[in-house]
């Protein structure tokens, strides 16, 4: 090799070497603004990610017994009706959750 081309070569390693550092205090800073994932609040009724704690598959119609079924036609007709009233769908989920979260604390205080 020329000693000519080993200079360049030197050259080259030399600035790479700066656009990495300059690259991993990107991603430091980046790390830094996410913050910590315990810190982070988690929605304890949200469905959770696949493969992961807390992971609930929707539920399938067909692996209903029958009163599930019925539970689960007269939940969609609901559903229908409301968002045919002009409700959106978060309104909708919002009010259901509110429902849910009502009728279980009514349950803890019956424990108590």
């Amino acid at each position: 090799m020329k000693k000519n081309r080993l200079k360049e070569i030197v050259k080259e390693l030399q600035n790479a070497s700066k656009m990495h550092l300059k690259q991993s205090k990107e991603v430091q800073q980046h790390i830094d603004d996410m913050g910590s994932p315990v810190k982070q609040k988690v929605d304890p009724d949200a469905p959770g990610t696949k493969r992961k704690p807390g992971y609930e598959p929707k539920v399938k119609r067909k692996e209903l017994d029958k009163k599930g079924k019925k539970i689960y036609d007269d939940l969609r007709k609901e559903n229908r009706r409301l968002l045919k009233s002009g409700m959106t769908q978060k309104q909708i989920d919002a009010m259901n959750l509110k429902k849910m979260r009502e009728k279980n604390k009514d349950k803890y205080k019956e424990q108590k």
